[in-house]
């Protein structure tokens, strides 16, 4: 079992993987490459079986020739004008018209609103983007390292229950779907291997915070 400290340097691995993949589902830019090295480094010290995958990622980003090739496959997989093969929605894949911004996208408005966030003002994009909801889960992986720091436990237990709810009824419901889409029809190798790191990621999330809730449930916090 990790010590209180090593259970903090945790915490933060997570919350950088988080931010770091928001990232790299936002349009392409330079300034992700120093990232995305930082990615594998992060997924190493996680023990996360996609590490091994993320060290191809920084190579994948530069050797797409510029990121006008990047851009080009961004805009096809999750922007249009056409239709889109891999719509990056939650609500896409999780309402039965497969429509953009229905009860689950309302739902996802009201996690963020409960945690006393809201959209900034410069993202123009629907609430349930996958990038906004791994933002989200970057917040809350935030919080949780704060209430170990402090040693807040009802505070790291409503963040774990906030997490494993979040994953279970949203981020973790769609992104099995998504991510298949998204590495059967990228064109570059980037978003392909982008697609694989977040599916792992993901899984090892959802299995490790349902037993975290049981264990923090049923145990002391602290």
């Amino acid at each position: 079992m990790l010590m209180q400290p090593e259970l903090l340097e945790h915490e933060l691995h997570r919350s950088r993987v988080y931010r770091i993949l928001a990232d790299a589902f936002r349009p392409p830019a330079p300034e992700l490459e120093n990232a995305l090295i930082r990615l594998g480094d992060h997924l190493t010290m996680l023990e996360s079986e996609a590490c091994n995958t993320a060290a191809g990622l920084p190579e994948a980003f530069t050797s797409a020739g510029g990121m006008e090739p990047l851009k080009v496959d961004y805009s096809r997989l999750f922007v249009g004008p056409f239709l889109l093969p891999a719509p990056p929605y939650g609500s896409v894949y999780l309402e039965s018209r497969r429509r953009i911004m229905g009860d689950s996208t309302m739902d996802v408005l009201e996690h963020y609103r409960e945690m006393g966030m809201a959209m900034a003002e410069t993202f123009k994009d629907a609430p349930d983007h996958v990038s906004a909801e791994l933002e989200f889960m970057h917040a809350l992986v935030c919080r949780q390292a704060e209430a170990l720091r402090t040693e807040d436990g009802d505070g790291l237990l409503d963040s774990l229950h906030r997490q494993h709810s979040f994953l279970r009824y949203h981020l973790g419901a769609w992104i099995p779907d998504f991510t298949a889409k998204v590495m059967e029809h990228a064109e570059t190798r980037f978003y392909r291997l982008l697609g694989e790191i977040t599916k792992r990621f993901i899984e090892e999330e959802k299995d490790a915070l349902g037993t975290q809730v049981v264990e923090r449930t049923t145990h002391a916090a602290f």
